[in-house]
């Protein structure tokens, strides 16, 4: 099939922009991605989406801000039709650059690259690596980035691993920060320490968020402190799955440590800034991560978090004194920081959540995160090279180059 032209962009008109993910579903990556389908097309570019499974938590907010969504739907798991449906929807769409959001759709925008040599991808890495050397499989699909005009990741931890592995691809590879709502409600929950310690944990119940050891500190707090902690836990749980998963394990742990009573499962659910306010701190016990929306979710509110000491936590919790770290493979570690958190007094709880509130205002803003996006995908329309220059001009000069 020929190439059609693209119509020609101005260098500062809207742009015609795609963008690609696997679904709408609950998670963070999703809840970014819906937030960066909003924002480019509050700002006037014509935005598209394109997602290639049925989930759709998140389908109904995009399409009220009046981003059309395509479904690319692949009649099985290992089916490449996406990769040919999407080359087929840029040309389409006459797309100027093509955002594809986590691992998977990532690899199958950069494929379909090869199919429509024109395309601008700008490839957003959601993850973290988990082992050095990196698996076979994990490092081919890396390699793909070679196809990539830029690759995003969302924490400094990953910008410096990904590029100490794939030197060449260095000048392409940028930190973009998650962006997150600055709501004006603020916690009060967390200046109140003469009751139970109530914790909240925001996040899908994979193996890697850690519940089991969680659920081991607030036991032994129990038995070795006579210290009552409660945990909510707001997310997908996967209970669907039965007999298999950690959603079975992390019940029948809580059953063997007669926990029934002190941990709450909450299920997905559309008012988390309000459910957080509602306690005095975030857990986060997760042993990965990229950049967490819950953290950031939280001290947007003016909530402490107590996290593991992975990624970029030291500088963006330890650093900014909004919060107390662990170490998340010790769950003897992850007591004694609730037990710290839990004698800490009224004034420096909230001393704690407006210091993380201060540092989302600044570095991790909702606008920032767009106009960071808008900016690389100017670039990479105008054909330059290193992502790093391009975001660091500024806020203004972002905005100006993104304008």
């Amino acid at each position: 099939m020929p190439e059609v032209e693209p119509t020609e962009t101005p260098d500062d008109g809207p742009m015609t922009i795609l963008l690609f993910i696997d679904g709408l579903g609950s998670g963070g990556a999703q809840r970014q991605f819906s937030y960066l389908a909003r924002g480019l097309a509050a700002r006037g570019h014509a935005v598209t989406v394109a997602v290639y499974n049925n989930q759709d938590h998140f389908a109904r907010e995009i399409e009220e801000a009046g981003v059309s969504i395509v479904r690319l739907l692949k009649p099985s798991r290992f089916s490449p039709r996406p990769i040919f449906a999407f080359a087929k929807l840029y040309r389409r769409c006459r797309a100027d650059v093509a955002i594809a959001f986590l691992r998977s759709p990532a690899v199958k925008a950069e494929l379909a690259r090869v199919l429509c040599p024109r395309m601008k991808v700008l490839a957003a890495e959601r993850t973290a690596y988990t082992q050095l050397p990196l698996p076979l499989t994990l490092r081919l699909t890396q390699k793909l980035h070679s196809l990539a005009h830029f690759v995003t990741v969302n924490s400094k931890n990953q910008e410096r691993a990904m590029k100490r592995e794939f030197p060449a691809l260095a000048k392409r590879i940028v930190t973009i920060r998650n962006g997150a709502d600055l709501p004006q409600k603020v916690s009060t929950a967390a200046g109140k320490p003469d009751r139970e310690l109530r914790l909240v944990a925001v996040s899908s119940l994979m193996p890697y968020k850690n519940s089991l050891r969680l659920a081991e500190a607030v036991a032994s707090l129990r038995d070795e402190h006579n210290l009552r902690v409660t945990v909510s836990w707001v997310g997908e749980t996967f209970e669907s799955l039965g007999d298999s998963g950690t959603y079975r394990e992390t019940c029948e742990r809580i059953a063997a440590l007669k926990l029934e009573d002190q941990w709450h499962w909450l299920g997905v659910r559309s008012d988390v800034s309000v459910i957080l306010a509602d306690h005095d701190a975030l857990i986060h016990p997760s042993l990965h991560e990229g950049t967490s929306n819950a953290v950031c979710e939280a001290m947007a509110i003016g909530l402490p978090v107590l996290a593991g000491r992975i990624a970029d936590h030291e500088e963006m919790i330890a650093s900014a004194d909004a919060g107390i770290l662990f170490d998340p493979a010790d769950a003897r570690s992850i007591a004694e920081a609730i037990a710290q958190f839990a004698a800490t007094d009224r004034r420096r709880r909230c001393e704690m959540g407006s210091n993380g509130r201060r540092l989302i205002e600044t570095r991790y803003s909702f606008d920032r995160m767009v106009t960071q996006y808008e900016a690389l995908a100017r670039a990479a329309v105008r054909g330059r090279r290193d992502a790093s220059r391009v975001l660091a001009i500024g806020d203004e000069g972002l905005r100006e180059c993104a304008a």
